[in-house]
């Protein structure tokens, strides 16, 4: 099949739910982080949110490694350039 006629390609309603659960559930996360009383929740809290905000940015940097036009690789023709 060509891609012309290859049909786009939808993403699936139970990953979208999930995301929306996980979004959620990570808002009220941050909150109470911030509203907690003890310190160590609260070092923990920002360890474990840290940790998340890093395998984000790694899982976005790997995705974006995978496809044609990364912006990991324009930025890199930008740096080589200069």
């Amino acid at each position: 099949m060509t891609p012309a006629m290859a049909a786009p390609r939808r993403t699936p309603v139970d990953a979208a739910i999930y995301l929306t659960i996980c979004g959620v559930a990570a808002f009220i996360l941050t909150i109470a982080v911030a509203m907690s009383k003890d310190p160590l929740f609260q070092f923990e809290g920002y360890i474990f949110i840290a940790g998340f905000m890093a395998g984000a940015v790694m899982e976005q940097l790997r995705i974006d490694a995978l496809t044609p036009t990364s912006s990991v690789k324009i930025l890199r023709s930008m740096l080589c350039e200069a």
